[in-house]
C-alpha cells in the first residue's frame, strides 16, 4: 500500500513537471509574457519530488524484501531441520546451502527489485500516459506507440531468459556443491596427489558457470538496451508530428518531459523481468524441496522444566528401510542394547529410525505405545541421540557441552563433568568455558570431540539414550567412562559398538546381517559383573 502510494506521488510530480514544462515553453515563445517563475519552480520542485518519492520507494522496497527473503530462510531452514536423513543423505552441501545465499537472493530482489517496482510501474504509466492525452492526443501517440512495441519485445524475451537463469542457476549450484565438497579435505587431497586433478575439476566447473553467466548476460544485456532504442524512436516521432502538424514546440516540449518518465518505466520494467525470470528459477528449487514430506514436529522442551527421566518402551514392526529388512522386535524400559555387525548391515540406520531422524518405508514405531510425535508431547519426553557425525557448531565451549540440555547446568556442574570425561587439557587450552570451539571441532582431536559427547550426553537427561560408534577413537578410560555413562543413565539405551568391553556389560546383544536381526543374545549376569569390574 505505501509503494502504491509513493508511486502515486511520483506520477503526479510527473504530471506536474509536464504541463510546467509545457507553461514554460509557451512563455518563451511569447515575447509579451511574465517570466515564468512559477512554471520554472514547479519544474525544480517537481524533480526534487520525484527523488524523494523514488528514494523513499527504494528503501521502503528493499525492507520488504529483506523481511520476506527472512522468512522463506527460516521456513527452509525449519523444513530442511526435519526431512528425513534418507532425502539430505543425496543431496550435495554446496547445491542445499545456495537455496539459503543465491536463491534467497533472488527471492529478495524480486520483491525489492521487481514485484515492487512493477507495481509502481503499474500505477504511473496510466497517469503520466493521462497526462500525455491531455497536452495532446497526436503526441500521446507518438509516445505510447514505441513504448508498447517496447513493452512487447521484453515480454517475448521471457522464455529465453527465464531458460538462461535456469541454466546458470544449475552451474552455480554444481560449482558450489564441487568447491564445498573439496575445501574440507584439502589437506588431505594434497597428500593423496588429487589437488591438481580437484583443482581442475574447479576450474571446469567454474568455466561452465562462466558460460552461463554470460549467456545469460547477453539476453538481459538486451533488455537494458530496449529503452533506449524506444526512447530515440519516440523523440523522433513527436518531433516529427510536432513538426508536421504544426503542434506548438511547449506541447513537444512538455510531451518530451513526460516521456522521460516512461522511458524510466520501461527501462525498469525490464530490470523486472530479468529479476522475475532469477526469482522463478529460485522458485522451483525451492518449491522441490519445500515438497518432501518432513518428518513430524517435536516440542521444544521448557528451559526451567525438570522431568523425573524415566525408561521407553519401544516397539518396531515390520521395520524395513534402506537395507533393513522386517526387523520385528520390543525393547523394554530401561534395557541396555548394544547393536553390533558388519559394515553395512544397518545399525545406523535402525538407530537414526529409532531416534525420529528417518521415517521407515515400511512398518512402525511406537515408543511407549505412541508415535515419536505423540511421545515427545507427553510430559516432554527426551531422546538423546550422540553419533560420530554429532554437530560440534562454532562457538564457545560451555555452548558446546550443554547443547540439548535443558535448563543448562550452571558452570560449577559443566565443569565437573568436562573434568571427569577427561576433558581437562582441553578446559586449560581453551582459557575455560568461554574458549572458542572451531567449526566442526577443527581445534579438537578426535579423541577429545568423541569425550565433549560424551559430556553433552552426561548433562542432558533423556529418556531414551541412542549412542551411534561414540566409542571409535576411544582409548580405554574413555570405554570405561562411556560404560558408566550407560550403566548410570536410568533410560532406555541403545548402543551400536564393535568394543567387546563396552558390549558385554549390556542386557542383550543384537546382531545385524544383511538387514536382518539374526540374532538376540542376553549377556550372563556374571559376565556383566566381570566387564563392569
Amino acid at each position: 500500500m505505501f509503494v502504491a502510494m509513493l508511486a502515486s506521488c511520483q506520477a503526479a510530480c510527473v504530471g506536474v513537471a509536464a504541463i510546467a514544462t509545457r507553461d514554460a515553453f509557451s512563455a518563451f515563445s511569447s515575447r509579451s509574457a511574465e517570466f515564468p517563475i512559477y512554471s520554472l519552480v514547479l519544474i525544480a520542485g517537481s524533480g526534487f519530488g520525484i527523488a524523494l518519492f523514488r528514494w523513499s520507494e527504494r528503501v521502503v522496497a528493499e525492507a520488504l524484501g529483506q523481511d520476506y527473503a527472512a522468512a522463506v530462510r527460516l521456513r527452509l531452514f525449519e523444513h530442511v531441520s526435519r526431512l528425513p536423513q534418507s532425502e539430505l543423505v543425496h543431496r550435495r552441501t554446496g547445491g542445499l546451502s545456495l537455496r539459503f545465499v543465491g536463491d534467497l537472493s533472488a527471492v529478495r530482489n524480486w520483491i525489492s527489485q521487481g514485484a515492487t517496482r512493477l507495481l509502481s510501474a503499474a500505477i504511473v504509466m496510466p497517469i503520466v500516459g493521462f497526462m500525455l492525452f491531455h497536452i495532446n492526443k497526436s503526441l500521446a501517440l507518438a509516445v505510447l506507440v514505441p513504448i508498447v512495441m517496447g513493452l512487447g519485445f521484453i515480454a517475448a524475451m521471457g522464455p529465453v531468459l527465464l531458460s538462461a537463469h535456469g541454466s546458470l542457476r544449475q552451474k552455480r549450484a554444481q560449482l558450489a556443491a564441487d568447491a564445498t565438497e573439496r575445501i574440507k579435505h584439502v589437506a588431505e587431497l594434497r597428500l593423496l596427489g588429487r589437488f591438481g586433478r580437484e583443482k581442475k575439476q574447479i576450474k571446469q566447473s567454474n568455466q561452465v558457470m562462466i558460460s552461463a553467466a554470460l549467456h545469460r548476460r547477453r539476453w538481459s544485456s538486451l533488455l537494458r538496451v530496449v529503452p533506449d532504442i524506444t526512447s530515440g524512436l519516440a523523440v523522433a516521432l513527436v518531433l516529427g508530428v510536432a513538426l508536421n502538424g504544426s503542434i506548438s514546440g511547449a506541447d513537444a516540449a512538455g510531451t518530451l518531459a513526460a516521456m522521460g518518465m516512461l522511458i524510466q518505466m520501461l527501462r525498469e520494467l525490464g530490470s523486472v523481468w530479468d529479476r522475475y525470470c532469477a526469482w522463478r528459477a529460485a522458485y522451483v528449487r525451492c518449491m522441490a524441496l519445500l515438497e518432501i514430506r518432513p518428518m513430524p514436529k517435536t516440542v521444544t522442551r521448557s528451559q526451567g522444566q525438570r522431568v523425573p527421566v524415566a525408561g521407553t518402551e519401544i516397539r518396531l514392526s515390520r521395520i524395513s528401510h534402506r537395507g533393513l529388512r522386517q526387523i520385528n522386535v520390543v525393547i523394554e524400559a530401561g534395557q541396555k542394547i548394544g547393536i553390533t555387525g558388519p559394515n553395512g548391515s544397518g545399525k545406523s540406520t535402525l538407530i537414526k529410525l529409532i531416534a525420529g531422524m528417518d521415517r521407515p518405508s515400511r512398518g512402525s514405531i511406537l515408543l511407549d505405545q505412541l508415535s515419536h510425535m505423540k511421545w515427545t508431547r507427553t510430559l516432554n519426553k527426551r531422546i538423546v541421540y550422540v553419533g560420530s557425525g554429532s554437530p560440534i557448531l562454532q562457538g564457545s565451549l560451555r555452548k558446546t557441552l550443554t547443547m540439548g540440555a535443558h535448563p543448562r547446568p550452571d558452570d560449577a556442574k559443566i565443569e565437573s563433568v568436562a573434568r571427569h570425561f577427561g576433558l581437562e587439557q582441553v578446559l586449560t587450552r581453551l582459557d575455560g568455558l568461554d574458549g572458542r570451539i572451531a567449526e566442526n571441532g577443527g581445534n579438537l582431536s578426535s579423541g577429545e570431540i568423541k569425550r565433549v559427547l560424551l559430556v553433552r550426553a552426561a548433562l542432558t537427561p533423556a529418556d531414551l539414550l541412542l549412542l551411534d560408534d561414540l566409542d571409535q577413537t576411544l582409548d580405554d578410560s574413555g570405554i570405561r567412562l562411556a560404560d558408566e555413562l550407560i550403566h548410570k543413565n536410568e533410560a532406555t539405551v541403545l548402543v551400536v559398538s564393535r568394543n567387546d568391553q563396552l558390549l558385554a556389560a549390556l542386557d542383550t546383544i543384537w546382531r545385524l546381517e544383511d538387514g536382518e536381526l539374526v540374532e538376540q543374545k542376553q549377556v550372563p549376569v556374571a559376565k556383566k559383573f566381570a566387564a563392569a569390574g
